[in-house]
């Protein structure tokens, strides 16, 4: 890959990554407003984003804050 593609496909990347997030948080807000997260046995939906999603606890934070 050239150094002039390469350059464009992370520009293409980080496009879709946006999007990709704004759905991701999106989705966590209509989790939390469902409390879907008990209903799998999770106590909160901080527990569920570090346990099944492998979050960290501040990225876990900084997302459930976003989303709400």
């Amino acid at each position: 890959m050239s150094s002039e593609a390469l350059v464009v496909r992370l520009r293409e990347i980080r496009g879709a990554e946006r999007a990709l997030l704004v759905e991701f948080l999106g989705c966590l807000a209509e989790m939390d407003r469902r409390k879907l997260y008990a209903d799998l046995g999770y106590p909160s939906l901080f527990a569920y984003c570090e346990q099944v999603l492998g979050l960290t606890s501040s990225s876990t934070y900084r997302r459930i804050t976003c989303a709400q």
